[in-house]
């Protein structure tokens, strides 16, 4: 896979930087002279390179945690036992774009210390005003708002720990987007609905199939505000290997028995609003999202990707909830900004911290966590480069029943990251 995509880069870039070929032998007088532009008009036809779009990003980061060897929740992982820094290649991103007429087809790659992975790889068909559009491949799933952001402008280190727990941000299936013209009324909305498979790129399982759907709302206020709102909703499940599985309850957890074959719930709802501006401090951007439903997961993770991991582990089947608020402010018109995130995450909202680790089956899976990112942001070079220092406070509920959260643990995070977007 790299070899194939370092040399169709190669081609790609040695194409569209190719000098000229020879002039055609209709500009070239007898005596052997190239005729000047006054005497022939040269029609210059366009080259499949001048439908193509190179774009990117790098994102180089340094964290410290609190202490060597802690446990933090981060798409790095955690740290190791003697170390509480580290370096890291965060992204590394290679985003190539082919559009004409009516047929739009992307492929993006995302290489760091870990490998190199395909991100996106997708055709889309559009009409003429581009109001209707059809996408088929692997995408960013229509859903909420942060996932809909490029990573190269998001100001926040990570997204919050709830999106990242329930949701990849990339799946594969179809999905169609309509919205009004430009100049409507109906320009204000935009409505996506689709198909995905059960278990999202891994694509392991062909029979069920997941609804993913999403409706924005975005209407501007004179000429340097707008507010938004939207409302999405994921309904699928996954089915359960085992003979048995379990679900949230009062007391614990249900056993649900004969449960081969099952399908437990996989229901996200997510309501979003968000409000930007522009005054004399700066831009000001503030988004807010709250989602609830069920989740599945194991006896050892919320998050449902980690059920592709141990397939044959019973599944649970928990009622969650979690939301964030974000803020972002421009200093003084300049190119530094301020940002707070505030996030929290509850996987299980039927049992309270006094019961976890009281109940059997229950564990630090089922605890709660908030978080408030506090950070600040600096753009230069034409806004091209980009650097962030973010620290992450971090709170769990404190469980007497539990030894490792009988008290607030020590996973705070240290992010400095450098950007450089193309």
């Amino acid at each position: 896979m790299k070899k194939i995509f370092t040399f169709a880069m190669m081609m790609i870039v040695s194409s569209a930087m190719a000098t000229e070929k020879d002039l055609p032998t209709d500009m070239v007088k007898e005596n052997g002279k190239v005729a000047s532009a006054q005497e022939v008009k040269v029609v210059k036809k366009a080259s499949w390179t001048d439908h193509i779009k190179l774009s990117g990003n790098v994102q180089m980061q340094w964290q410290m945690a609190q202490e060597k060897g802690a446990e933090v929740f981060s798409p790095m992982g955690n740290f190791a036992d003697d170390s509480n820094n580290r370096f890291d290649i965060r992204r590394a991103r290679l985003k190539m774009t082919y559009g004409i007429d009516f047929f739009t087809a992307k492929i993006q790659m995302n290489a760091n210390q870990k490998g190199v992975s395909v991100v996106e790889a997708n055709l889309a068909l559009h009409n003429k005003s581009k109001t209707m559009m059809m996408t088929t491949g692997l995408f960013y799933k229509p859903f909420g708002y942060l996932i809909q952001r490029s990573s190269s402008i998001r100001q926040q280190p990570e997204l919050p720990r709830v999106v990242q727990s329930l949701l990849k941000d990339v799946g594969i299936g179809a999905y169609g987007s309509i919205t009004g013209e430009k100049g409507t009324f109906l320009n204000q909305f935009k409505l996506d609905l689709g198909v995905m498979t059960e278990d999202e790129k891994f694509n392991q399982t062909r029979q069920f199939r997941n609804l993913i759907g999403r409706i924005d709302f975005n209407q501007p206020i004179g000429d340097n505000s707008v507010v938004g709102a939207e409302f999405s909703t994921y309904l699928g499940g996954l089915k359960n290997k085992g003979n048995i599985a379990y679900e949230s309850a009062d007391n614990g957890y249900d056993v649900i028995n004969d449960a081969t074959g099952k399908v437990l719930k996989r229901d996200y709802y997510d309501f979003g609003v968000r409000y930007e501006t522009v005054t004399g401090w700066g831009d000001t951007k503030i988004f807010g999202e709250y989602m609830f439903g069920t989740q599945v997961g194991n006896d050892k993770s919320s998050k449902s990707s980690s059920i592709m991991m141990d397939k044959d582990a019973p599944l649970f089947q928990r009622n969650f909830s979690g939301m964030y608020l974000y803020f972002q402010q421009e200093i003084a018109n300049s190119d530094v900004s301020l940002m707070f995130q505030l996030d929290t995450y509850d996987p299980n909202t039927k049992i309270g911290k006094e019961d976890i680790g009281k109940f059997e089956n229950t564990s630090g899976v089922d605890v709660a966590h908030t978080s408030l990112g506090v950070g600040l942001f600096y753009k230069f070079l034409k806004e091209k480069v980009a650097v962030s220092a973010v620290y992450d406070f971090v709170w769990n509920e404190e469980c007497p029943n539990l030894a490792n959260f009988k008290t607030n643990r020590k996973d705070n995070l240290f992010t400095l990251r450098l950007l450089c977007a193309f």
